[in-house]
């Protein structure tokens, strides 16, 4: 996967993916070049697709002179076509933070009214809502289960209740996740 460069008056109205197209992504100042990277939009997918419905992009690319005008940081994924602050009416900026998390996007930013994803090669989360900054490690909803993480019953549950292995991931990184595995797993 890489970063491509899009012209908007050509390429205003160019799919890529499913729900996604670049002009979603055009910085907020009219410049017409367009930086997308392809993770961010197979990670933004798999959101949309998980929660059911459209995401609306506030921001993605940004230029040099927009990001510094919006008071971004200088070394911001949203220059390099990297980063996107999403909203989805009616799903909390956590859920979705969870969500990313789960499905393993690099950066996390947890803000007032959005989130903020991006496809970063290293992780980073953070927590801007309320009064201050506060970098955190997990948002609830890290990371794949590996075979030797999974909890005792995570396969009868599984089948018992017909549960799909993203649905299953789910719950058993939810903080209460383990006692409630165990408690379907009794049949309570």
């Amino acid at each position: 996967m890489s970063v491509n460069k899009y012209n908007l008056l050509n390429d205003r109205n160019r799919k890529l993916s499913t729900n996604f197209t670049v002009k979603e992504f055009a910085c907020k100042d009219g410049n017409v070049a367009v930086l997308v990277d392809d993770k961010l939009v197979d990670g933004l997918q798999k959101i949309r697709d998980h929660f059911g419905k459209p995401i609306h992009i506030n921001s993605a690319y940004r230029t040099p002179a927009h990001n510094k005008a919006v008071g971004g940081s200088p070394n911001s994924q949203h220059l390099q076509g990297k980063a996107a602050d999403i909203v989805i009416a009616g799903v909390s900026p956590l859920a979705v933070a969870q969500y990313a998390e789960h499905i393993g996007m690099g950066g996390i930013g947890l803000y007032d009214g959005f989130t903020h994803v991006d496809s970063r090669d290293n992780k980073s989360k953070w927590d801007y809502r309320g009064n201050g900054q506060k970098t955190v490690v997990s948002f609830g909803g890290q990371g794949q289960q590996t075979a030797a993480s999974k909890p005792a019953n995570y396969d009868k549950v599984k089948q018992r209740f017909g549960l799909d292995d993203d649905t299953m991931a789910y719950l058993g990184e939810y903080k209460y996740g383990a006692a409630l595995l165990a408690k379907l797993a009794a049949g309570k």
